[in-house]
This record gives C-alpha cells, structure tokens and sequence, in this order.
C-alpha cells in the first residue's frame, strides 16, 4: 500500500535563518529559566530537579536506580541527567540535552503552524509559543523531555486531520511508530503525560475502523507497538538483568497509580496572579476542545472529535492532579493550534483588527514577566 506524501511541500520548508533563530533562543531560553543546569546559576537547588540529578549523576557512576535511590519516576528522566553528567561530568551537561528538546520542539510547533498559516507570521507565532511555556516551565522536569515527541505527534495528528479525506482516510503507520514510541516516553516518565496521544489515537482508530480500513488499522497497531518496544524494551531488559525489575515496576507504574488516585487540584502561589497563571496553563485543552466543538457544527467531523478528544482527556486528568503548573507542559503546544485559529478566523479575515494584534505581541512579554514573578526571580 502506498502512501500520498502528506508532508510539507519543498515550497514551505523552514528557512535556514528561522532554524538559527529557534537554536538561539532555545540555548537562551535554556541559558536563563533553567535555574538548575544553567552554567549562568550558582544557586542551591531542591524538589524534583535535585532528585533526578542526584539519581542521574550516581547511575552514571554505577549506582542502580530504585535500588541504591529511589524516587517514583520513570527510568527516562533518570537517564536523561545520568546522560549529562556522562557528557560534560557537570550538571550543565543537561542543559545541552534541554536545549536540544526545545530546539526540536520549536520545529514542530513551526511545522504544527505551517498547517494553517504561511509566511513570517510562522516564526512570530512559533516564538509566541515560548511565552506560555514560560509561564509553565520548571527546569529539569519530565515534560520538557518528551515536549518534542509529544509536539511531533501532535503534528501528526494535524498532517493526518487535514488530508484524511484525499488520502480515503488512509493513516501512514511511520506515524504510529512515533505515536508507540511517545507513548513509551511517557510511560517511561509519568504515564498521565500520554492522555492526549491517547485521545488522539483513539480518534484515528474509530475512523479507521469507520472507513473500514482494516488492513491499514492493522499496520498502525503493529507500528505502534513497534514504537513502544524500541525504547521500552531496553529498560525493562536493564532492570530484569540486574534483579530490579519489580523496583522498577513500582517505582515507574504501581506507586504513581496510587500517587494519582489520593491527588486533588489545588493553586500554588498566592494573589491574583497565582490563579491567572494556573486559569492560563490549564486552559489550552478546554479552549482545543472548544475549537472542535466549532468544527463540528462547521461538519468537520474528523477535526472536531481530534480536538475535543486530545483537548479534554489532559484536561480531565489536571482538574484531579496536584495542579502544578509544570503538569500543562504536554498541552502547551496546543496553543500553536489556537494561535493559528485565532489568526485564520478573526484577524486573517479583519484586517481592521488591530487589537488582537497587538494582545499577540503582548503574549510573550506578559508570560515571562508572571513566569519571573511566580519563580520569585524579580520581585
């Protein structure tokens, strides 16, 4: 079977000076808000990022994760900061990695925004992304590390929605190996960073099993799983030859199903600003779901039910957690879709709108300066 190249056309590849573009502000971005790898502090750091460097800097010394320390995370995040202090033998050793997520994640949300909006307004809404990360981001934590698989997923999902019906809705597995494999991530990390993957590759099944391609459901599943075993198999290999195997699988699975059954959503911080910035984090995917519920009445229905599902399923799962901020990181990218849909649908078609305009300009200012002051950076 073969299948239509559904990608971006050579016409609407990335400029070499936007790739510069995005690799410099990542290494900034990185240089200034990632307070724990940033060569730039030198100031004590505690909570998560302490323990998954601790954890991290040990194993690459030949200590055994969930044996000798233990946190309830999955192995990925230890590997990540066990793979830093190999590189340099210095906790700045992350960041190189953390530069490299955001770098690959800027291109994805730049290929997610292409979709729907061409010209140099792609890399003025690619960089308005960063605003609201900036306003979730916790340095070294286990979102930012599966943020590019799970931005690259999303723009699968945007690739498949926008030419299902040319392609008889056809559905590339290259994809659902990639969707297995950030499914595995997040298993590998926290397994609640993968309820919009799951949304999304519901959605996609029911139109398969719907258009009744059957053989091509049966190929995604087997790429899917594919995708999965890659990077999860050699974890589970590692711990079952070292006698660790059911550490791991408490540690990973089991204590966080505990952990996540006796949370409950609460603000952290004080004041006004404390509620707007968690109304904002947590708000991507209800206002996607919105997005989809206007699809519907506009009768695309492949669009519409993609939205709502990959919108709702974080959403559900945040109103129940612990309702950290950093948690909104996995539907951050979602603001790349309503970014676009905000332009196409009010300013594209008014030119006279010169207000919404100016709130985008805004967006990233406004964003970091609460992101400093939730950090207690400045003030």
């Amino acid at each position: 079977m073969k299948f239509k190249n559904t990608n971006i056309s050579a016409t609407n590849t990335i400029q070499k000076k936007y790739l510069l573009i995005y690799f410099v502000i990542s290494i900034l971005f990185m240089l200034c808000l990632s307070t724990s790898t940033s060569p730039l502090y030198n100031i004590p750091y505690a909570g998560d990022t302490a323990m998954f460097q601790t954890i991290g800097k040990y194993w690459a010394e030949g200590s055994l994760p969930y044996v000798d320390l233990w946190d309830s995370k999955g192995p990925l995040i230890f590997a990540v900061n066990a793979l830093g202090y190999l590189l340099t033998g210095q906790r700045w050793g992350i960041m190189i990695i953390q530069v490299i997520c955001l770098f690959i994640t800027l291109i994805m949300i730049d290929r997610i925004i292409s979709q729907y909006i061409t010209g140099k307004k792609v890399l003025l809404f690619s960089l308005l992304f960063l605003g609201a990360y900036s306003l979730v981001y916790a340095n070294n934590c286990t979102e930012e590390y599966i943020l590019p698989l799970l931005t690259a997923s999303l723009y699968g999902f945007t690739v498949y929605i926008e030419n299902a019906r040319k392609n008889n809705y056809v559905h590339n597995p290259l994809w659902s190996l990639l969707y297995g494999i950030t499914f595995a991530a997040c298993f590998l990390t926290r397994l609640t960073n993968a309820l919009g993957i799951c949304g999304g590759v519901f959605v996609i099944v029911c139109m398969l099993i719907i258009s009744k391609n059957f053989k091509n459901l049966f190929q995604n599943a087997i790429m899917f799983i594919a995708g999965f075993l890659i990077l999860t198999l050699p974890f589970l290999l590692y711990f079952y030859f070292n006698h660790a195997f059911n550490d791991f699988l408490y540690g990973t699975f089991t204590y966080n199903l505990e952990y996540a059954g006796n949370s409950h959503f609460k603000i952290y911080g004080n004041g006004i600003l404390a509620v707007l910035a968690s109304i904002f984090s947590f708000m991507s995917g209800p206002i996607v779901a919105v997005i989809g519920i206007i699809c519907l009445f506009k009768k695309s229905l492949l669009k519409g039910f993609m939205y709502i599902f990959i919108g709702l399923l974080p959403f559900i799962w945040f109103i129940k957690s612990n309702g950290y901020l950093h948690y909104a990181i996995i539907t951050i990218p979602y603001y790349g879709l309503i970014i676009s849909a905000v332009y196409k649908e009010f300013i594209q078609k008014n030119k006279k709108s010169k207000i919404i305009k100016f709130c985008l300009c805004q967006f990233v200012f406004y964003n970091v300066l609460l992101e400093f002051y939730i950090q207690g950076k400045i003030l």
